[in-house]
């Protein structure tokens, strides 16, 4: 819950929509392991790199202090016992809707190939994906 918070704070600062792979690896490190980083002004510039954001030393200060809160206020979730509590993945149930298998006419490859011009050979003729 808080890895996808801080992920949300940082595609707010940089409006991106995706994080890098690199960027989600630090959160991880800093949200999930169980001695988190400690949160400093070296830590931000690095998620501000990868994140590719230009911060100005004011923006790295406040940022800094920001990510230091909500780690200090998820840090409470550490202390909550959860070893009776039941693991809420899918708090509603799925179920597979499969229909019957019910074996039907298919047609044939002549059948097929002959509504298109682009086949060579009983196959099917797409464009160079590969130079």
């Amino acid at each position: 819950m808080a890895l996808g918070l801080v992920r949300t704070l940082v595609r707010f600062w940089s409006g991106a929509l995706f994080l890098p792979l690199s960027l989600n690896n630090i959160l991880n490190n800093i949200l999930i392991t169980d001695n988190p980083m400690h949160i400093d002004k070296e830590l931000t510039k690095k998620i501000a790199k990868t994140a590719r954001l230009e911060l100005t030393n004011s923006e790295l200060e406040q940022f800094t202090l920001d990510l230091q809160e909500i780690v200090k206020a998820f840090s409470v979730l550490d202390q909550i016992d959860v070893a009776k509590t039941e693991s809420s993945f899918r708090p509603v149930e799925q179920k597979n809707n499969l229909r019957e298998d019910k074996e039907t006419d298919c047609l044939t490859q002549e059948e097929v190939l002959k509504f298109t011009k682009n086949n060579r050979d009983g196959f099917f003729i797409g464009p160079k994906t590969v130079e």
